[in-house]
């Protein structure tokens, strides 16, 4: 008796061009959901991704306290009291310079227009003041100057009125003094994730990306505010009007290449 055959087996033959366009159909869904969801929770994520930003840049002060002995939440408390202490007392500093310096302006802009008008007439005969109306700009900077205004007078009118109109954002220390606290365990949780065969190729990989993102962020961060601290200073020696408000724009827009030049000249 002859023996049975067994019927032929069915290979199932994939086209590697199909697989990489439904991953990319995948990942691109995934992002499209994603993005949605946040646009939808950003009001509620906008204090904490703030206060994960300050944790990731104090923590490498905070890792080296502690290697000196410090306990994390002594370190912690230290560095974000200083870190909002510096930031509030910058800007109770420069908010009113700003104002005050956009009035000044505001106030001396239909002399300034009436002594290029008659410059432009005198060289070029062109008559300025029947295509610009100082009047106009000067109501115009003045209105600039009112939510400034407000803004200082919250912030130098008292706590209660800081506390009822920044209320969402005094989150921000408290996430961050958690997050400083559970730095490590928080990255060692996201390490956990990776598979543990790809777990140390991954943490490596981790390391580099945070030694040069943190590198560029730390040392943006102190250009900025060193060229924008000698640009206000240097137009205030100089004389040039609204020397504060310029100085600040063109220092932290020096963090774009030639743009922070091209505004300042």
């Amino acid at each position: 008796m002859a023996p049975k055959q067994r019927p032929p087996t069915r290979t199932l033959t994939t086209d590697p061009l199909i697989v990489s366009l439904v991953r990319w159909m995948l990942i691109l869904v995934f992002v499209v959901i994603g993005w949605r969801v946040v646009s939808e929770l950003a009001t509620i994520l906008a204090p904490i991704l703030a206060a994960l930003g300050i944790a990731y840049l104090l923590d490498p002060v905070l890792e080296k306290l502690v290697a000196r002995g410090m306990s994390r939440a002594l370190g912690a408390t230290i560095l974000l009291f200083g870190f909002l202490g510096t930031v509030v007392g910058v800007l109770i500093i420069l908010i009113p310079q700003a104002i005050e310096q956009i009035r000044a302006f505001g106030a001396d802009v239909p002399r300034m227009v009436e002594n290029l008008s008659a410059w432009l007439k005198t060289r070029f005969d062109f008559d300025l003041q029947s295509h610009l109306n100082a009047e106009e700009l000067q109501a115009l900077l003045g209105d600039a100057a009112g939510p400034l205004e407000h803004i200082a007078k919250v912030a130098l009118g008292g706590a209660f009125a800081v506390l009822a109109v920044l209320a969402e954002f005094l989150l921000v220390p408290v996430f961050a003094y958690y997050f400083l606290l559970d730095w490590p365990h928080i990255a060692g949780r996201v390490i956990k994730i990776v598979p543990p065969r790809r777990r140390a190729r991954v943490k490596d990989i981790l390391g580099e990306i945070d030694g040069v993102v943190s590198g560029w962020v730390r040392g943006q961060a102190i250009v900025t505010t060193i060229l924008a601290i000698l640009y206000a200073v240097a137009f205030w020696i100089i004389g040039v009007p609204l020397a504060i408000p310029i100085g600040l724009l063109v220092g932290a827009l020096t963090i774009i290449p030639f743009v922070g030049t091209f505004v300042g000249a």
